[in-house]
């Protein structure tokens, strides 16, 4: 057999094989542009996400930028008010206090309203609570007689003048540090 009779036997089987390796390439040139397009779609569903997360929390931010600054503005309305016949007394939690706000905190899941915190602190001018916690009654009168943003401010107040503020807290965990043991 002569090698153009040999090569004209092989050439349909190489072009079989040339036809397979074409197609196999062109199969994987096609699932390379599939996953391209998959990433890339990924990566903008990814980006949108994160667009709309931070937008949220930008949100949020502005957000708690407001009311920090209403309650600082209320809270130093509420200090200026000289009027006597407006002046209410707060008293620092006693132990039994304390321990009647940790049961709320669980209660509440570590939220309790002011409403409950007020009156955990609200006196007369003798340091006798004005109300009982433990009563829905009392609870229900300071709901709907106090504006929610004075409640606000004495619950804040209660716990300043308890040690339960988070700047005293921070102030007694430096003394802490500070002091050798």
């Amino acid at each position: 057999m002569s090698t153009r009779s040999a090569l004209k036997k092989r050439r349909p089987q190489i072009h079989k094989r040339s036809l397979n390796v074409l197609a196999v390439k062109a199969a994987i040139d096609k699932l390379k542009t599939q996953v391209d397009t998959l990433n890339d779609e990924a990566k903008e569903e990814k980006r949108e996400l994160l667009d709309s997360e931070s937008r949220e929390i930008e949100s949020c931010k502005a957000r708690i930028s407001s009311l920090k600054s209403d309650l600082t503005a209320a809270d130093e309305s509420f200090k200026r008010n000289d009027d006597p016949d407006e002046v209410v007394h707060i008293r620092a939690l006693s132990g039994a206090g304390r321990i009647k706000y940790l049961e709320l905190s669980k209660k509440f899941d570590g939220v309790v309203p002011a409403t409950h915190i007020a009156a955990l602190g609200l006196c007369d001018e003798g340091g006798s609570l004005c109300f009982n916690v433990d009563k829905s009654a009392d609870i229900e009168e300071l709901s709907v007689d106090v504006d929610g943003e004075v409640l606000q401010i004495i619950a804040n107040e209660v716990f300043r003048v308890s040690g339960l503020a988070k700047d005293a807290i921070e102030e007694a965990e430096k003394k802490s540090e500070a002091s050798p043991s």
